[in-house]
C-alpha cells in the first residue's frame, strides 16, 4: 500500500522492461543509486522523516491515494501523511517494500532516471496482501548528494483480496 502508485503512462514504461543486461549491471554498482537502498530501508522502518530527507523540497509524487499527485513545497511530507491516513484507516500492518535491480537507467552528470520493479507486501486483518509494479525514480545531484525529484509507481498486479477497501 505504501508505494502503490498509479500513473496513466504505463504504456511509456513497457519498452524499458527488456533493458540490456549491461545497463542493469551498471545500475547495481552505481554509487549514485545508493539513495534507492536508503529509500527502501526508510520505508521498511516506517521512518517518514528519513524518507522525506531523501527528496528535494519540491519533489513530485504520484500515488493511488487521493489526490493522486503531490507537488510543490513539502509534497513528500503531505503525501506521506495522506498515505499514512489510508494505511491507518484500513488497518494495514507489516508493510514492506522491495525495490528490485533497475531494468533501465539513463544518466547524465546531474540527473538519473531509473525504472525498477517494486513489490509491496503487507497484512490486513491477518491476511497477506501483495502489489507489484514498476517504480520510476528521478534523482538530481545537489552538491555531492543525490536526491529524488520524482517518484511514481505504475501498478501491474495486485493479489490482495480487497476485503479491506
Amino acid at each position: 500500500m505504501r508505494l502503490s502508485f498509479q500513473i496513466l503512462a504505463l504504456a511509456c514504461l513497457v519498452p524499458f522492461a527488456a533493458a540490456p543486461a549491461a545497463v542493469a549491471a551498471q545500475a547495481t554498482t552505481d554509487p549514485a543509486l545508493a539513495p534507492i537502498r536508503a529509500l527502501t530501508a526508510a520505508f521498511n522502518a516506517n521512518d517518514d522523516k528519513a524518507v522525506a530527507q531523501l527528496f528535494v523540497p519540491d519533489a513530485v509524487v504520484v500515488d493511488e491515494v487521493t489526490p493522486y499527485r503531490w507537488t510543490g513545497a513539502n509534497a513528500v511530507r503531505r503525501w506521506l501523511h495522506d498515505d499514512g491516513s489510508v494505511i491507518t484507516k484500513n488497518g494495514v500492518k507489516n508493510a514492506r517494500i522491495s525495490i528490485g535491480k533497475p531494468l533501465y537507467v539513463h544518466r547524465s552528470a546531474a540527473s538519473i532516471y531509473t525504472v525498477s520493479p517494486l513489490v509491496d507486501s503487507y497484512m490486513v486483518g491477518g491476511r497477506p496482501q501483495r502489489e507489484t509494479g514498476l517504480l520510476v525514480l528521478v534523482l538530481v545531484k545537489q552538491g555531492s548528494a543525490w536526491k529524488f525529484s520524482l517518484l511514481a509507481f505504475a501498478k501491474q498486479g495486485d493479489s490482495s483480496d480487497r476485503s479491506w477497501q
